[in-house]
């Protein structure tokens, strides 16, 4: 009887741990969307604060024409307008 009470108990918990680790992966994943949506509504809006805000300091990005570009230089170029 302990046996099968431990098991039950056992599938319960690993169960739980299941519900939990999904409910935080759709947060996560839910944030990141709301990140990236962000992230274009700045680049039309030329909103640089917001980038600023979300970007690693030491962020790069390198274009389709292989430019490479710092936080510090896309933020420059959304207030400036360029």
């Amino acid at each position: 009887m302990k046996r099968i009470a431990f098991a039950v108990g056992l599938v319960i918990l690993v169960f739980g741990v299941a519900m939990l680790a999904q409910t935080q992966t759709e947060t996560v994943e839910q944030e990141l969307i709301k990140l990236e949506n962000g992230w274009v509504v700045a680049l039309v809006k030329r909103d640089g604060a917001f980038l600023d805000r979300i970007l690693a300091d030491d962020f790069m990005t390198t274009s389709s024409r292989g430019i490479i570009s710092t936080k510090a230089q896309i933020v420059a170029s959304l207030k400036s307008g360029d």
